[in-house]
């Protein structure tokens, strides 16, 4: 395959959502890291139905450089059904056999064919946890407007003896490929505003291009600690992004567009000004505090 697994020890897997950024307003202290203990199960029907959904769009499902934006997509259709049927919870649990399955049916794989990000999720034993109630993610705007929800994402897996805290796995199919870090507990918020979608507080997820312009660009940092992104649809179907990554005190703040194809290019095209339009918008000031998490 072509994903080269650089840390595998232990029994379980964390699912890939490629860089991050920088935090809008960094909390106070950090959520417990601990999972859901009451949760909804999703079946795999359901799942199928919405990984269905964003499979019509016809872009390439079989990188981590689409992974963000598929994961997105189908956790938010699912948490719009569950808001209709269960408004006050419990959270979603989003388990590792059923994404797995899911995933290989709708996109017509045979199991060898599976890309590596999503076939170590189950052999990891690594499941998400989507809390969308109410109690769990209550917010203040302090600039900006107000999201049209805010949802918390949870994966991981549970600590214990000789398990590993962290693993590093290159996608050499991706372009440019990708060098990307998981540790064992990962969290962010979702928030869905009308003309963007932002991933925010990110914790545990780093990496970095390792070739081309966007290479170059982490060459100042390395491999960059993920915190947030902000990502739009273009009409056309290219995914446009604003992320930072930082470690320790250095920051980057590259804007990318993603082709249906999966290939990443650094900065918008100069003649397409609908695509500027969009990363004006997403680049606008934004200040959220998550009254939730204790900060």
């Amino acid at each position: 395959m072509a994903v080269q697994r650089m840390a595998r020890s232990g029994r379980f897997r964390l699912w890939i959502l490629i860089l991050g950024g920088c935090a809008m307003m960094p909390a106070a202290s950090s959520r417990a890291q601990s999972f859901p203990e009451e949760t909804h199960r999703v079946s795999a029907e359901d799942l199928r139905t919405a990984m269905g959904k964003e499979a019509a769009r016809e872009y390439n499902l079989m990188v981590t450089t689409t992974a963000t934006r598929f994961a997105t997509a189908v956790i938010l259709d699912l948490v719009a059904q569950a808001r209709s049927e269960r408004p006050a919870g419990p959270p979603l649990l989003l388990h590792y056999d059923d994404w797995y399955e899911s995933y290989r049916l709708t996109v017509g794989l045979d199991s060898s064919e599976v890309p590596d990000f999503i076939a170590l999720q189950r052999e990891y034993h690594q499941s998400r946890y989507i809390d969308y109630s109410h109690e769990g993610t209550r917010i203040t705007v302090k600039d900006g407007t107000e999201p049209k929800q805010v949802i918390h994402v949870m994966a991981g897996w549970p600590p214990g003896d000789g398990v590993p805290d962290r693993y590093r796995f290159v996608d050499s199919a991706a372009s440019p490929t990708m060098r990307v870090t998981n540790k064992r507990w990962v969290s962010y918020w979702l928030l869905q505003y009308s003309d963007m979608i932002v991933q925010d507080q990110v914790e545990g997820i780093g990496g970095r291009p390792l070739e081309g312009a966007l290479g170059t660009v982490f060459k100042v940092i390395g491999d960059g600690r993920a915190v947030q992104a902000r990502f739009a649809v273009s009409e056309d179907g290219l995914l446009v992004t604003y992320a930072t990554a930082a470690k320790g005190i250095f920051k980057v703040h590259p804007t990318t567009v993603t082709s249906p194809d999966g290939v990443v290019h650094k900065d918008v095209p100069k003649d397409r000004d609908d695509l500027r339009e969009i990363e004006t918008r997403l680049k606008r000031k934004l200040k959220v505090k998550y009254d939730s998490d204790g900060s």
